[in-house]
């Protein structure tokens, strides 16, 4: 895999913190909706190929529906230990927990989770002189659903309007298929897609009212953040919220 060397590693005797030195990678990071994305894609999957090749050890080995019951456990504990005025915003807005909206796929049954990093997207990227990508920011890997890091990169990586966001998604799923065929890839992108929605409107509300004090033009972009997200999940238990409702909404809470 490409991804910076760990050098050394040990705990400052001074102030009993742990620290790592890891390899220099030279280079740059590329933007969202990076218009040369289809040029590196095929690299990067084949770090992913790479990844997934390495076993997990085996008190880290369960399958899909296990998983992701750790996962949605792991967000429902985040939203019941946020501040009182965080979980005041979530409750003005109609957001509950996650697992009001995502359950376990009990179809996958008995389908292994590999080894995956988890939280690839354009900023854990580094691209070297030569252009080539390096895999950055391990601190999520672990075990994984072979499309949970598809669905999270191309979520973060590229609009919704952008025209290569098909074309990417059918490369990933040729280039790095599933163990099961039979699986409804889409579908199961549509479900990772629902959780990063959720993630990513419960956890922004705490910084949402500071970037809007700081900048009122802000109030705009942050209502369309919401409202997109909203826009792609129109049945309940989602929330419905108009958009100058939304707008209303955000001013208040600053």
């Amino acid at each position: 895999m490409r991804t910076p060397r760990l050098l050394y590693a040990g705990t400052d005797p001074a102030t009993g913190t742990d620290f790592m030195v890891m390899q220099y990678v030279p280079g740059e990071t590329h933007g969202f909706d990076d218009p040369e994305l289809m040029n590196w894609l095929p690299d990067l999957l084949d770090q992913v190929k790479l990844i997934a090749s390495h076993p997990l050890p085996a008190e880290l080995a369960m399958d899909i529906p296990t998983w992701q019951r750790q996962m949605i456990q792991h967000a429902d504990n985040a939203y019941h230990n946020l501040t009182p005025e965080h979980r005041a915003r979530l409750d003005q807005l109609g957001l509950g927990p996650l697992s009001d909206y995502v359950q376990p796929d009990l179809s996958r049954a008995g389908e292994p989770t590999f080894f995956g990093h988890n939280d690839l997207f354009m900023g854990n990227l580094q691209f070297d002189p030569q252009k080539k990508p390096w895999i950055l920011d391990w601190a999520c890997a672990g075990p994984s659903d072979p499309l949970y890091d598809a669905g999270f990169f191309l979520e973060r990586a590229l609009s919704s309007a952008s025209e290569t966001v098909g074309p990417a998604t059918d490369m990933w799923l040729d280039r790095v298929p599933l163990a099961n065929p039979d699986v409804d890839a889409k579908a199961v992108l549509r479900t990772y897609q629902a959780m990063e929605d959720w993630r990513g409107m419960a956890m922004v509300a705490a910084k949402v009212p500071r970037t809007i004090a700081e900048d009122p033009g802000k109030l705009d972009d942050w209502t369309l953040f919401y409202n997109h997200r909203l826009s792609r999940h129109p049945e309940p238990p989602w929330p419905s919220v108009p958009r100058d409702e939304m707008a209303d909404m955000l001013r208040g809470w600053v």
